[in-house]
């Protein structure tokens, strides 16, 4: 499988995550404390982060 391929079934995996509302909790891991993230919201947008960072990686490498 090569890296394209990777990064395209992370894509649908979060993509899975997102809409099935898999996710009930995100662990923020800092230097200073660790932090859960419970609220529905907040695990939604850090979702759609990796999903449209994961699409611009995509992108990238259809690119180059």
């Amino acid at each position: 499988m090569d890296k394209l391929d990777k990064i395209k079934e992370l894509n649908t995996q979060y993509k899975l995550l997102r809409n099935n509302g898999m996710v009930v909790e995100v662990k923020l891991l800092t230097n200073i404390g660790d932090y859960s993230i419970k609220n529905p919201n907040v695990i939604s947008k850090v979702l759609d982060l990796l999903i449209r960072e994961s699409q611009k990686q995509i992108e990238s490498e259809v690119n180059e």
